[in-house]
């Protein structure tokens, strides 16, 4: 007899139906029936090699069912009870809505669902002092006060009054200077003509860079005081009168005021470091880099009435806006006017309050240790139709189709984390104490986070991702109908707006920040993806949709004007689902690490044309970093040839292939922070300090040559050569981490 044992009948039986199922299962996805797609557009798609390596093809019934059982009757149901009240963050209703979602995860079957308090520091205006702006004459009365809210009579009385969140209280009164955007290169141009902002109040107008900058280089420059405002070029562009703005059009109003802080360090900020749980120590305010002079928002019609009497030369072309008035720098007003000064009052209290994360968890079958995340914040600072309550409607309606799927018996290879996120519009608060208290799980476990933030501002689909995600970005938005025409694919439309090349990809930015990607992207080194539909701001000329923070950003502008039928919200949905799905579902995690090793020497290059003769006239080689890069992108393509001969039915091979891959981007990640920037910790890809919307490449190196001081040159350049070292030393690691797992 043979030491063989005889395969046993059931087990043999079982194979062969474990066998007919997959059969059956790849060719109904392989041609595409009830797939929710033309058998044309199955024939376009083209998923990358990495997704082929999977226990499941593209078109499973997961994929079919996302595709097809998302709702957008559904996503404007929840769209409109999200935003029946006004949910700043800390408030009764913020509360209310965190246990609704919380409810509503648990009613739809996901797992280990809870709200995650912080007690942290937040700002608010005092209702009964409100805060203004004010032209006084030459007897100190005033002639002219600035509204802090929109239309009392056409919204309801919750609404927040304007103003700048972390603003600090003040009543100063000084002559008024016109400083464009408050960007640097307009403080430098100031400079040059002689007009000095100390002592004085900025006006600068939205747009360019993040609000909480231009407070920061106006306090730097000694002003006491500065006054945003929204500038038609912004947000009026067909014109201000009532048939060219809401609810006529997305446009608003003269009174539209844009809400917003303007603190530059992110999560609690009396915490930093450290999540703000009960015990936690505690800075006072006046110990933490907050702003130290008052800021206070107004709309464009109270601007006007400023701006318009002001003294001085008139301004060049490019830091005109669309007023109907000349725009003139100042200081001060014409004599003529009967206007002395300008007064601002801002009456903003600090308050620590209770905020919430609410977090549900499907768990992994197969790798319950790896995460794969999404989420998007809650509070708004009025309604939030768009921002944030486009990512929540169509969040909850995905939930509710992954949880169909949980009970009829799915679950994904990986454990997925949904994020609601308590107080985004605070500095990212709520999603970066959540990062800090799990910093070490993240760091182990975290394979990628996507941010559903404003899904629905526009009609221009937008995206953003780290280096390694944008093929799993592109390939994925091959099998999404497009929401306006659904006989094409997302990837044609987006590639025709993007690209006129033929053989070009559509465009995937680096990250930016400004949302809750940014803890994990730069803080904790989770590759992450930002989606969202909004403008295209080549064709409408603004950096951001016009009813942004204002109490224009209402359910009627989303069911009457943005999204009436709310297939934008619905792509949104699947988009970000099949992101998911393939994240927690490949055996083989679909990340691209040439196109890691492409990007890193597209910022090389871009640093070389803006400073390459600075860096010969100071002796500064970048040879070596540029060899390192070289290194790193060989070291990728190798690592790719090798993943094709990998053995699927070796745990052990795959989970050390994906480990590889996942903690690449942790070695980016340089402990101590990115001075003054402890909350950025990302060496190749983050924003600037000297604007916190911006996306660049080796982002610190480009701030010290943005940067250069001209009175410590020698201290400045040894920083600078020796940060062009550690990019060198650490993309060298990450290459080194390459290699097979034996050779050391």
């Amino acid at each position: 007899m043979s030491g063989k044992m005889a395969p046993k009948p059931v087990v043999v039986i079982l194979f062969c139906v474990i066998l007919v199922v997959f059969i059956l299962g790849f060719l109904i996805g392989y041609y595409g029936i009830s797939s929710g797609l033309t058998e044309e557009q199955a024939a376009k798609l083209q998923v990358i090699d990495l997704l082929s390596l999977s226990t499941y093809h593209p078109y499973d019934d997961a994929t079919q069912r996302i595709l097809k059982d998302v709702s957008p009757e559904n996503i404007k149901s929840n769209l409109r009870y999200l935003t029946e009240q006004t949910h700043l963050a800390g408030t009764a209703r913020d509360k209310e809505l965190a246990r609704y979602i919380r409810d509503t995860w648990k009613s739809q079957g996901l797992e280990k669902v809870h709200m995650v308090p912080y007690d942290i520091l937040l700002s608010y205006p005092d209702k009964d002092k409100p805060n203004k702006v004010h032209i006084i004459d030459e007897n100190e009365r005033i002639t002219f006060s600035s509204r802090n809210l929109e239309d009392p009579t056409a919204f309801p009385k919750d609404i927040i009054p304007a103003f700048n969140g972390y603003a600090p209280r003040g009543d100063v009164t000084a002559l008024p200077v016109y400083v464009n955007y408050g960007t640097i290169e307009d403080f430098e141009e100031l400079e040059k003509l002689g007009i000095n902002v100390s002592g004085k109040i900025c006006i600068a107008r939205y747009g360019k860079i993040y609000r909480g900058n231009k407070v920061e280089n106006a306090q730097i420059r000694g002003a006491v005081g500065v006054v945003l405002f929204s500038d038609p070029s912004e947000v009026a562009r067909n014109g201000t009168e009532p048939q060219n703005v809401f609810p006529n059009s997305w446009w608003v109003p003269e009174t539209a005021i844009q809400r917003g802080n303007i603190k530059l360090v992110k999560g609690d900020p009396v915490t930093p470091n450290y999540p703000s749980v009960d015990g936690a120590f505690r800075y006072k305010p006046e110990e933490v880099k907050l702003p130290r002079i008052p800021c206070q928002p107004i709309g464009y019609g109270d601007a006007q009435n400023i701006l318009k009497l002001m003294d001085g030369q008139a301004v060049p072309d490019n830091w005109k806006g669309l007023l109907n008035i000349t725009y003139r720098y100042g200081p001060g007003f014409k004599p003529e006017s009967n206007a002395r000064k300008l007064r601002l009052v801002v009456n903003n209290e600090y308050t620590s309050k209770i905020i919430y994360n609410v977090i549900g968890v499907i768990r992994g079958s197969v790798e319950p240790d790896r995460y794969v995340l999404v989420g998007n914040h809650l509070d708004a600072w009025t309604h939030g139709a768009i921002d944030p309550s486009s990512g929540t409607s169509q969040l909850l309606e995905l939930t509710r189709v992954l949880g169909g799927l949980l009970m009829d018996g799915w679950r994904p290879r990986r454990t997925l984390v949904f994020g609601s996120w308590g107080a985004e519009e605070f500095g990212l608060s709520g999603s970066t104490e959540w990062v800090e208290e799990h910093i070490h799980k993240l760091g182990e476990r975290a394979v990628a986070y996507i941010n559903v933030d404003s899904c629905s501002g526009g009609s221009s689909f937008r995206a953003q991702a780290s280096p390694k995600l944008a093929s799993l970005l592109r390939s994925t938005s091959k099998m999404v109908p497009d929401p306006v025409n659904p006989q094409k694919t997302l990837y044609e439309t987006w590639k025709s707006a993007t690209t006129n090349e033929t053989d070009a990809e559509p465009e995937v930015q680096i990250l930016r920040s400004g949302s809750d990607h940014a803890p994990f992207a730069f803080y904790a080194g989770v590759p992450s993806i930002n989606i969202k539909w909004g403008f295209d701001k080549k064709k409408t000329g603004v950096s951001m949709y016009p009813a942004y923070h204002t109490a224009f950003d209402t359910f009627d502008m989303q069911a009457k004007i943005l999204d009436p039928k709310f297939t934008y919200h619905q792509n949104c949905a699947q988009f970000s689902g099949l992101l998911l799905h393939q994240l927690s579902g490949s055996v083989i995690l679909p990340y691209n690490l040439r196109d890691y090793g492409v990007q890193l020497m597209r910022s090389l290059e871009e640093v070389k044309q803006k400073y390459i003769e600075k860096f010969k006239d100071n002796n500064v080689t970048l040879d070596f970093l540029q060899r390192a890069i070289r290194n790193f992108s060989f070291a990728a393509d190798s690592w790719h040839k090798r993943l094709e001969d990998i053995d699927l039915t070796n745990p052990l091979a795959v989970r050390q292939a994906n480990d590889q891959m996942m903690m690449i981007e942790r070695i980016f990640i340089k402990p101590e922070g990115l001075p003054p920037r402890y909350f950025v910790r990302h060496v190749a890809f983050a924003p600037s300090k000297y604007d916190s919307y911006s996306n660049v490449g080796f982002p610190q190196l480009q701030d010290l040559m943005f940067a250069l001081d001209p009175m410590d040159k020698e201290k400045q350049w040894q920083q600078i050569r020796r940060h062009i070292s550690d990019l060198m030393i650490i993309i060298r690691a990450a290459a080194d981490y390459l290699e097979e797992t034996e050779i050391i």
